[in-house]
């Protein structure tokens, strides 16, 4: 995902997205490829999968949009910009459900369970959510890495599950889960109006974690990345 900036412009904004970003999806595209039952690799990576996806997308409201020091430590302003990102940078031009509805389902039916409540639904609430995933090849992992459009093949994030309760249950594909991730942060990371401020704010980061003083020396441990 680096590539798409321009380097010579946002050299920091580049090496943060290249050292932690980057790593990030490479996880995620292996866990696409499982299940792997002949090397005895038996679980899917479902839940693993789609909550690395939707954290992705939460980094990117902090990290990527509008982005400051403030916003990075006002957490109460979270659920906005994770709406706001979603709404203004997914490709909802291709999904079976228009975007407030798709907004509520990623953030209050996926995101918020997976972060909180092990991806059950509450009980007053009880939107149910349905995880499918099968394994995919290096050729289809490729392919969704650099369609620009969405591979038909894969077809929509979110569908409506035919119940006799309307809004009450969906099916999530993770691998158009991947790919609409990545049209956002390559939404987002090419939104000239985004970019200096993304880059300023990953200017402070790497100022930080070189300082001498930096927290992190203290405990004697480097920071985690790739």
């Amino acid at each position: 995902m680096s590539a798409v900036i321009d380097q010579s412009r946002f050299p920091a904004l580049f090496s943060f997205v290249s050292w932690g970003i980057d790593m990030q999806l490479g996880d995620i595209r292996d866990m696409l490829r499982l299940p792997m039952f002949d090397v005895g690799l038996e679980a899917g990576q479902n839940f693993a999968a789609t909550t690395s996806l939707v954290n992705v997308i939460a980094g990117a409201s902090v990290w990527f949009y509008d982005a400051s020091e403030d916003g990075l430590s006002n957490r109460g302003d979270r659920s906005r910009r994770y709406r706001e990102t979603l709404e203004g940078y997914w490709p909802w031009d291709t999904e079976a459900v228009d975007s407030e509805i798709g907004i509520k389902v990623l953030y209050d039916h996926v995101r918020n369970p997976l972060a909180h409540a092990f991806g059950m639904p509450g009980l007053d609430e009880g939107t149910l959510i349905s995880i499918a995933k099968s394994p995919l090849t290096e050729a289809q992992i490729a392919e969704i890495d650099h369609a620009e459009t969405r591979p038909s093949w894969i077809g929509p994030t979110m569908m409506p599950a035919p119940s006799g309760a309307p809004d009450r249950a969906y099916f999530v594909n993770v691998p158009a889960l991947y790919w609409g991730v990545r049209r956002t942060l390559y939404a987002v990371l090419t939104d000239e109006q985004q970019l200096p401020a993304a880059d300023a704010l990953a200017q402070s980061l790497m100022r930080s974690l070189v300082h001498p003083n930096a927290s992190w020396r203290a405990s004697g441990s480097a920071p985690a990345g790739g």
